[in-house]
């Protein structure tokens, strides 16, 4: 979708008469044809019948497998303060950063001025993150949710605040996930056996 005429009047490149006409050269402020191909380029409006792809522009999709790892790790880690249901996994292909992961908040003016709770957006961009061993992925993971404060306000925790989100605590936290994991999964299988001899 691309701007149209009517944006393209209001940025001064539309069909009207330049403002800069009948100006000496030293004091036009002109947009060449070079120019106005870039503005429309980058605002993806139609030439010759391609649609130009604005710059930095990415796709973005659910991460339904994100999500469930994401809801495994809140459980097993006793993550009382974070609402499960209110943090969205979504997958990026194209995006130009090079993080694994990164977290998002929808700020407190936004959350009053659409009247919505606190929500966050963990994206993983899927040339780092999907090559990742499990373990790795859950690492990450963990360390997107380090961001989301006791609070759950929608705020994000800065890396070198009192909480340090750095290696060594999500190695911590990683062990404690395994940890848990390990006995839950014994008591499933004690619970799989018991129900087997009635």
């Amino acid at each position: 979708m691309g701007i149209g005429e009517e944006g393209l009047a209001i940025l001064g490149l539309g069909r009207r008469k330049p403002e800069w006409e009948g100006k000496s050269p030293g004091r036009r402020r002109k947009i060449g044809k070079d120019g106005i191909s870039a503005v429309l380029g980058y605002a993806g409006v139609a030439q010759e019948g391609k649609v130009a792809k604005a710059k930095g522009e990415y796709e973005v999709e659910p991460a339904p497998d994100v999500e469930a790892d994401v809801n495994g790790i809140v459980d097993a880690l006793s993550y009382g303060h974070i609402n499960g249901f209110r943090i969205i996994c979504m997958r990026s292909k194209g995006a130009t950063a090079r993080a694994y992961a990164r977290i998002w908040n929808l700020p407190h003016i936004w959350q009053k001025a659409l009247d919505v709770g606190t929500f966050y957006i963990i994206e993983v961009l899927h040339e780092h993150y999907d090559p990742l061993p499990p373990e790795e992925k859950k690492r990450v993971l963990i360390h997107e949710l380090l961001h989301i404060p006791k609070t759950f306000s929608g705020a994000l925790r800065p890396h070198g605040g009192k909480v340090g989100i750095n290696e060594k605590t999500v190695r911590q936290l990683y062990n404690i996930y395994v940890e848990r994991k390990g006995i839950a999964a014994k008591k499933e299988s004690a619970l799989k056996g018991a129900e087997e001899m009635f």
